[in-house]
């Protein structure tokens, strides 16, 4: 949409159009404070170096309110891109009309698929291309944000594992066939799609958010590879009602989401067995995320999430037991049986399934530090007894931090941050038959996934791993990366035989890169690419790859 054709329809609304300075664009506004995206990540380093209010990071999307606190910077206080932050902010109880920032990408993969947190992006081998550009309104106490993406894979051919099952279903997961809904590949041919992207309805008032959204969702502290939530698959529409700003408890301030959503399958997929109840293509989804900030620390950030998929229910609207799932007890023993057909002692069966999390933050204000951890677990676990024997069944670690450093001046910040997160399977899986991370095979039988990618981490489903270390350098032109990661996509296990893990039974990618972030007037261009080994492709041979990826963001 051109300038004009924006002032046109802010008229028509009677809205003003937020004004951009001319010799320093102003970088986004609170409209474009997306979840895991690059002005969140900066804002968040910022925050540890007490330039941008301290807040908390284990609940996003921020609401209008969270993100205008967070853009409200002094201008005493430099920073590099302070220049391009002269909007700040949308001032309360303000109406405008503003332009998302067009953005334009392209990724070409050498070897393999390779991609992370890229939303409804699947970037396989060949050249993957995706735009999106859209317009926010606010509107007293209502902003709508339309912000769709589109986006063509070429999707070339590469080597895969058949599945073993006949046509389109041959691209499955060769290893959890008819259980997790995570393709190899998207067919034969270009994938292309059409996503409702970073889009929005919300009403924020008297400290309350409601509303209907498409947007990602980020939930715990983690900056790659969020155990429940992140931006590695497409965003699901959902409904939400929770915080737009902190509950004052006195003793501690309280942030709070509830969600209730809409999951579906990819065309790649089709769920192993004959009962209907168990095999429908559409989940239900439920989750409550609670971050607690005491009030004599403010920058310790202590949470809490659950997130339960269930059988899409029948015709007749959804029953009042799906609304309030978020709040029903941990332990399975106590939950009613949802199918009549499954004997109550198989509860195990009955299509439901729950991943929980608790997780923490803790950082030191004015040096730019942060250390967070979390602790994930799929299923319920059956009794309270069967918890504590069993703690670690089905469990995944996180542990990240971040260290900034700003040149006397201001200008400059470097800044140094790594993440981990492991669920290799333990013995206590292996020898009692637990049910691997992300896939639940005696329940809803899709797994932790939208359209056939991973809500959470996007490592691998099963056993795997990830990690990452990376220096950044921010300057007023920009950004430098460099990086280093390794990924588990795959591990076989114990061998039952000599009691070791042998080197041919995982699969680990390593992979080096680097990445430019320039401004250049008021867009900005990003450039990078890395190197991948394969170690034990699929437990077979190595192979090796080379990603490009390059975007522009932004007009003019």
């Amino acid at each position: 949409m051109r300038r004009p054709d924006l002032a046109i329809l802010a008229c028509f609304l009677g809205l003003p159009v937020a004004a951009h300075a001319q010799t320093a664009p102003a970088i986004g506004g609170s409209a474009e404070v997306f979840a895991g995206g690059e002005l969140e990540s900066y804002l968040r380093t910022l925050s540890t170096l007490g330039i941008a209010r301290l807040h908390q990071t284990s609940l996003r999307q921020y609401s209008p309110v969270e993100a205008r606190w967070l853009l409200t910077i002094p201008e005493s206080l430099a920073h590099p891109w302070a220049a391009r932050l002269r909007e700040r902010g949308d001032g309360a109880g303000t109406s405008w009309v503003r332009l998302v920032r067009p953005a334009v990408a392209a990724r070409v993969n050498s070897g393999y698929p390779w991609g992370i947190n890229d939303g409804a992006v699947w970037a396989g081998r060949g050249a993957t291309l995706w735009a999106s550009a859209g317009v926010a309104v606010r509107w007293g106490v209502l902003t709508v944000v339309a912000n769709p993406l589109v986006s063509a894979a070429q999707n070339a051919d590469f080597p895969i594992v058949d599945s073993g099952r006949p046509g389109r279903l041959r691209f499955e997961d060769w290893q959890h066939a008819g259980i997790v809904d995570y393709p190899q590949r998207f067919g034969d041919g270009v994938y292309s799609l059409v996503d409702p992207g970073e889009s929005m309805v919300r009403l924020d008032a008297a400290g309350v958010a409601l509303g209907f959204s498409t947007a990602h969702e980020w939930w715990g502290p983690t900056q790659r590879y969020p155990y429940l939530l992140g931006t590695n698959a497409a965003g699901f529409p959902h409904l939400f009602l929770g915080t737009s700003r902190p509950l004052d408890l006195r003793l501690v301030r309280a942030h709070a989401r509830l969600l209730w959503g809409q999951l579906d399958e990819s065309h790649y997929f089709e769920a192993e067995g004959g009962n209907a109840y168990l095999t429908r293509p559409r989940r239900f989804a439920a989750g409550l995320a609670t971050v607690l900030q005491p009030g004599a620390l403010p920058n310790l950030e202590l949470g809490l999430a659950r997130f339960i998929h269930a059988p899409w229910p029948d015709g007749g609207g959804i029953p009042r037991r799906y609304w309030t799932r978020p709040f029903e007890g941990i332990f399975k023993i106590d939950l009613p049986v949802l199918n009549p057909s499954i004997p109550s002692d198989s509860r195990s069966l009955d299509g439901e399934n729950q991943l929980a999390s608790v997780f923490a933050r803790f950082t030191v204000p004015q040096h730019g530090f942060e250390l967070y951890a979390e602790l994930g677990r799929e299923d319920h676990p059956w009794d309270g007894r069967y918890l504590m024997l069993t703690f670690d069944e089905q469990s995944s670690t996180s542990f990240g931090f971040a260290k900034a450093w700003r040149r006397v001046d201001g200008t400059v910040i470097t800044r140094l941050r790594g993440e981990a997160i492991n669920f290799q399977m333990a013995q206590v899986d292996l020898y009692r038959g637990g049910a691997p991370t992300y896939l639940h095979p005696s329940g809803t039988n899709q797994g932790h996934t939208q359209r056939g990618q991973i809500l959470g981490a996007g490592v691998g489903v099963g056993g795997a791993a990830g990690s990452f270390l990376a220096w950044d350098r921010l300057d007023p032109n920009g950004r430098w990366t460099v990086e280093w990661s390794r990924t588990v996509r795959h591990d076989s296990g114990l061998d039952s035989t000599a009691r070791l893990r042998p080197t041919d039974g995982l699969d680990v990618v390593h992979a080096i890169g680097a990445e430019r972030l320039l401004f250049v007037g008021s867009r900005e261009l990003t450039a990078g690419a890395s190197l991948g080994r394969d170690f034990n492709r699929d437990f077979a041979g190595d192979r090796s790859n080379l990603s490009v990826y390059v975007s522009v963001l932004g007009w003019r």
